[in-house]
């Protein structure tokens, strides 16, 4: 897990003096402690970026005291084993170094270097995710692989990491089912399974956290979620005025259009025209004999629909219709003369939609700087084609759009640098008040990458954030729920 500060961890870094140490244990498969190099570090740099696949990578120079740091399979640098780096700071205070944990890594690079003066390796490490992404293992062996429609996304991610020799996990993810079979090529990867996955859970990131363990999490987007820092501390902590501020004015789309799946009659169980009556749509179709899960079937509607809409299926079967986020149908959802999709399932019936499914979502929300009021103009993006084409209903597709136009406004970053925070990690808040913007106080960001390095005496960091906004949902959540 991430780590917590405390009072003590904020006093450490208000020292006029910085003392360090470097520490790294040597770890099996099994995440046992085989050894411990420490003292024996010359230098050592970091990245951590919330956008890249392997988001932590460590690079550090050890001088070798010891043949068993040479690279083979009864050493210490090899294949089966992990390395956790540790910094230590002094605090003046109690006299006693205080470790923080920089990650789990695997190895990916390993270099000697051998002369009268110097006899050394330099290594350069990523974080597990290598072992799942392909970098150092996680493809696919054998025939295609399928996850049907219906699953669960939590039991399908754990089955997949398992299969890599991953049992721990934190994995904080609600019921979430499989909205359509996910096809996969057996030169696929780990991460290509769960990433395809992940697109049923907006605001959700997945990675490998500084222990090791495999977790999945909600992504700080409500405004209750807590801020690491605040203003006074990051203005304590610049070792520059210097700050680099920009807007990506391409970026920013104020309305989204999404196409998704076209239906057609052939792949329907059945379509007739239908009546109303009592606020129910009755049809009758020759071919259906008998309710089957994932049964997608077609109707006409002769006139709109009320609140609390019903359809009768062959006189027999009645049901209240769905959307595919449970909500009950509004009125006018459906249209007179206009023709419209339903899958059975789970002993309800859902509404897909139209043959062509779409929607599109504009920002008219007040408190975005980039709304069409603020904006002045509506700067329109259309989404179609293989990333959105097995969107299956018009809820889905419309909250998509209500997604992407959010997403749209994560395009102003701000650049720092500061003393080394080594507990900082990327997706976590921030408040800041920057110097170069036309803000009179300070507003929240959010990490996206940390780099940096570290010497006996301290170090530095280069913190990027992005601008951050509240989840639309908070504002917004009654738009999905009435359609």
């Amino acid at each position: 897990m991430s780590y917590t500060p405390v009072q003590t961890d904020f006093d450490i870094l208000y020292q006029p003096v910085k003392k360090r140490m470097l520490k790294i244990e040597i770890l099996n498969r099994k995440f046992q402690v085989l050894g411990m190099i420490e003292g024996d570090c010359k230098s050592d740099s970091f990245t951590i970026d919330s956008s890249a696949v392997n988001r932590r990578n460590y690079q550090c120079d050890i001088s070798i005291t010891s043949n068993t740091y040479l690279i083979g399979s009864d050493k210490r640098i090899w294949f089966d084993k992990y390395v956790r780096p540790y910094v230590g700071i002094y605090s003046l205070r109690d006299k006693t170094y205080h470790w923080y944990l920089k990650g789990t890594f695997a190895f990916s690079d390993a270099n000697y270097v051998y002369n009268e003066e110097d006899n050394s390796v330099s290594l350069a490490c990523f974080d597990l995710m290598s072992m799942l992404s392909g970098d150092r293992n996680g493809r696919q062996t054998g025939l295609s692989f399928s996850i049907p429609a219906g699953e669960d996304v939590r039991t399908s991610i754990i089955g997949i990491i398992k299969v890599f020799g991953f049992n721990q996990y934190r994995i904080d993810l609600p019921d979430i089912a499989v909205q359509y079979d996910l096809e996969f090529s057996a030169n696929a990867t780990a991460y290509d399974m769960i990433e395809e996955l992940m697109q049923f859970c907006p605001n959700y990131e997945f990675f490998f956290d500084i222990d090791g363990v495999f977790c999945i999490q909600r992504m700080p987007c409500y405004t209750d979620d807590i801020t690491i820092l605040d203003n006074d501390i990051l203005h304590r902590l610049r070792t520059s005025d210097e700050e680099s501020y920009s807007l990506d004015f391409k970026t920013v789309k104020n309305c989204i259009e999404i196409w998704g799946k076209e239906f057609d009659e052939e792949s329907l169980s059945g379509f007739a025209d239908a009546t109303y009556i009592d606020n129910t749509y009755n049809v009758e179709y020759e071919a259906i004999t008998e309710l089957s899960e994932y049964m997608l079937f077609g109707l006409t509607a002769p006139a709109a629909n009320e609140d609390g809409v019903k359809i009768c299926i062959n006189g027999e079967w009645t049901f209240d219709l769905y959307d595919r986020y449970e909500n009950k149908l509004s009125a006018g959802i459906m249209e007179a003369n206009s023709s419209y999709v339903f899958l059975y399932q789970n002993s309800k019936v859902y509404f897909l939609g139209g043959f062509q499914i779409h929607a599109t979502f504009k920002n008219e929300i007040a408190d975005s700087p980039f709304s069409i009021d603020n904006i002045g103009e509506e700067i329109w993006e259309i989404k179609s084609g293989t990333d959105y084409e097995n969107i299956t209903s018009d809820a889905e597709a419309y909250e998509r759009a209500m997604y992407e136009a959010y997403q749209s406004n994560f395009n102003e970053s701000l650049s720092l640098t500061l003393e080394d925070i080594p507990w900082l990690d990327v997706n976590q808040k921030v408040s800041y008040q920057a110097q170069n913007m036309n803000i009179d106080e300070p507003v929240e960001w959010l990490i996206s990458s940390i780099n940096g390095s570290a010497t006996e005496d301290g170090g530095t960091i280069n913190v990027s954030l992005v601008r951050w906004y509240p989840d639309w949902s908070e504002i917004y959540d009654s738009t999905i729920k009435s359609r």
